[in-house]
């Protein structure tokens, strides 16, 4: 279905005519072009008229490609199956990303191809010199893009925080104060109050990792300032329990009783999964097994 046939129907479907639907956003006419002949819309045009339909872009573009997922989302899925069903990337499917990359320049493929170089890396303790020279390579490409772009928007954050156990500590302060933080001002957009609330929650995660408590502490404070939604139980609930995990390290072994309530508290709401993860998390960072 295009676009066009697509707008008619979901305008019919709410019994509004082409001149309740135009009203003060175009002229009766352009809808008439747009509807039937598929005539070409400004991005500007197609958002006010989503908006008078009460339709949102994301379920717009759903149902333009018909549920069907897009280019990028079945190569993601197909890369995480390759990898996790054989525990390495087949040659074949990386030659892909790469040939996808070289002819598009987009950088989600780079980014999918460095985040598989770098997991590879993490799991074997070491890549071949070629392979190792090709991630390094990776990541100049990635940090010089992230550089050069003084505004970042969603897929700057997505790129940065897919490849954030890539960079060096130093980078990410840096990138941080300088960029992220500058998206707090469109935090009434639900897209990036989601997005910084998980960049935020994977630097918690990593810093434990490198054994950096003070950037541990400073990154729960930050997000703790980003927690105001009711529907975030969820994300406190893992900001108690990464805030806990920080006071253990710092000499309060007696905090473990709070780990145990938070985590019965999520077995009770049904999240078993994240409870392993979480207690396999209490064990690699407070040294405590439950």
């Amino acid at each position: 279905m295009d676009t066009g046939a697509l707008i008619k129907s979901l305008r019919k479907e709410r019994q509004l005519t082409q001149e309740e639907l135009a009203g003060t956003i175009t002229t009766r006419t352009t809808l008439s072009s747009i509807e039937n002949r598929n005539q070409t819309l400004s991005f500007d045009l197609l958002v006010k008229l989503l908006d008078r339909l009460n339709v949102r872009m994301e379920e717009f573009l759903f149902l333009l490609e018909e549920g069907k997922s897009s280019k990028k989302q079945a190569m993601y899925l197909e890369v995480y199956t390759d990898y996790y069903s054989k525990g390495t990337l087949s040659e074949e499917v990386e030659s892909r990303i790469l040939v996808e990359y070289e002819k598009t320049h987009d950088f989600y493929y780079l980014a999918l191809h460095t985040q598989m170089l770098g997991i590879e890396r993490r799991n074997k303790g070491n890549l071949s010199p070629e392979r190792e020279k090709q991630l390094n390579n990776n990541v100049h490409k990635i940090k010089d893009h992230l550089n050069k772009v003084t505004h970042w928007n969603h897929m700057e954050l997505a790129l940065f925080m897919n490849c954030l156990f890539l960079f060096d500590t130093e980078y990410i302060q840096m990138a941080y104060k300088r960029t992220v933080k500058k998206l707090v001002f469109r935090k009434k957009l639900r897209l990036y109050q989601d997005d910084i609330v998980l960049f935020l929650l994977n630097c918690i995660d990593l810093f434990l990792e490198r054994d950096e408590d003070e950037l541990v502490g400073y990154f729960l404070q930050e997000l703790d300032q980003h927690l105001v939604r009711k529907n975030q139980l969820y994300e406190k609930t893992l900001t108690h329990f990464y805030q806990v995990i920080l006071d253990i390290r710092q000499g309060k072994p007696q905090e473990i009783e709070r780990i145990i309530k938070i985590l019965n508290y999520l077995e009770f709401i049904g999240e078993t999964k994240q409870v392993e993860d979480l207690k396999k998390d209490v064990e690699k960072y407070a040294g405590v097994v439950l």
